[in-house]
C-alpha cells in the first residue's frame, strides 16, 4: 500500500496515487487525451480523510485524464497521528507532510492543489516553507476554505465565536460519535438533505468516525491557533498562478466576504465562484458542479 514515513516523527502517512486508465474509460470527455495535464493533489477538510473527494477525483481522473493524488492527513483515514519520535504536531507539520508526499510521488513541475476547508491553509504554508514546490505549482482550487481562520476574531467579526469551538471540543470528549453526526449537519447546511441521500450522509459519517480521537481534538486546536490574515496579506501578492475559490453563500463557518474576500483582495489572480444556498461542504453537496468548475479552471492553467 502507498505509505511514506514522516521525516519529522516517523508517522506512517497514507496516500492514493491514481493515473488514468488506458482501456475503455467510463464516460470519457473529448479533452481526455490532451497532453501536458497537471497532476491534481487533494487535501481534505476536517473531520474527513481523502475519501471525501472520491466523487470528485474519480471523474477528473477517468473521464478527464488527470493524475490524482489524494492524501490522508495524519490521524485521518489510514495515516497515523504520531510516530515513534517525540514531536509537537503543528500546521507546519501538516504542510511538511504534504510536501513529503509530493516528493515521494515524484510530482514534477506541473501540479495543481485542490484543498477544502483547513486543507487550503496547508497548501499556502507548504508553498511558503518549500519554495521549489511553489515554483512548480500551476494553480490552486479552494473548496469552502476556512481561511484566514474559521472563527470570529477582532479582525474577522463573522463566523462562529470561540465558544462554539470550545463547546465542540467539550462534546467530542463527552460523546464523540453523536457530536460528529450533529457537526456534519452543520457542514451540509439547512438544505443539505436536498443534495445528499441518507446513504451518502452515512458514508461521510463513517469517514469521520474513523479518525483518531487525538487527531480530531488537536487538529481543531491547531487551526484555531493559526490566523492566516497576515500571511495572506504579506504573501498573497507573490502568488503568480491562478487561484479559484468555490464557496457557498450560506457557509456559516466562513462567510464569503470575510474569508474568500480577504484572499481575493490580496491575491492578484484570484476568482470566487459563489454557490447559492450552499454551506461549507460543497465538495460533497455540489460535487458535480465542483467538477465542472475545476475542469474549466484547469483548461486555463
Amino acid at each position: 500500500m502507498p505509505y511514506t514515513t514522516s521525516r519529522s516523527d516517523g508517522a506512517s502517512l497514507y496516500y492514493r496515487d491514481y493515473r488514468p486508465s488506458h482501456t475503455a474509460p467510463f464516460k470519457p470527455h473529448a479533452s481526455r487525451e490532451t497532453a501536458s495535464k497537471p497532476t491534481l493533489v487533494f487535501t481534505a477538510a476536517w473531520p474527513f480523510s481523502s475519501q471525501m473527494y472520491d466523487h470528485v477525483a474519480l471523474p477528473l481522473c477517468e473521464s478527464y485524464g488527470f493524475r490524482c493524488i489524494l492524501i490522508d492527513r495524519r490521524g485521518f483515514g489510514k495515516s497515523e497521528w504520531s510516530g515513534s519520535k517525540p514531536h509537537e504536531i503543528s500546521y507546519e507539520t501538516f504542510a511538511d507532510d504534504l510536501a513529503q508526499v509530493l516528493e515521494t510521488c515524484g510530482v514534477g513541475d506541473f501540479f495543481v492543489g485542490i484543498g477544502a476547508s483547513l486543507g487550503c491553509g496547508e497548501f499556502l504554508m507548504m508553498l511558503d516553507r518549500h519554495p521549489s514546490l511553489k515554483s512548480n505549482c500551476q494553480g490552486l482550487v479552494f473548496l469552502g476554505p476556512s481561511l484566514p481562520i474559521p472563527m470570529q476574531t477582532a479582525r474577522k467579526p463573522t463566523g462562529p465565536p470561540r465558544a462554539f469551538w470550545d463547546a465542540l471540543l467539550e462534546s467530542l470528549r463527552d460523546d464523540r460519535t453523536a457530536r460528529l453526526d450533529t457537526s456534519l449537519e452543520y457542514v451540509w447546511g439547512e438544505k443539505g438533505g436536498e443534495y445528499l441521500s441518507a446513504a451518502e450522509k452515512a458514508r461521510y459519517a463513517r469517514i469521520a468516525h474513523e479518525a483518531d480521537p487525538w487527531a480530531l481534538e488537536r487538529t481543531i486546536r491547531i487551526f484555531l491557533e493559526n490566523d492566516f490574515t497576515d500571511h495572506i496579506r504579506e504573501k498573497g501578492k507573490t502568488l503568480d498562478f491562478p487561484l479559484l475559490i468555490l464557496h457557498g453563500n450560506a457557509d456559516a463557518a466562513n462567510p464569503v466576504e470575510s474569508g474568500p474576500g480577504l484572499i481575493r483582495d490580496n491575491v492578484p489572480r484570484c476568482e470566487i465562484k459563489t454557490y447559492e444556498d450552499a454551506a461549507h461542504g460543497i465538495a460533497a453537496t455540489h460535487k458535480a458542479r465542483c467538477v465542472d468548475d475545476i475542469v474549466q479552471f484547469l483548461q486555463q492553467v
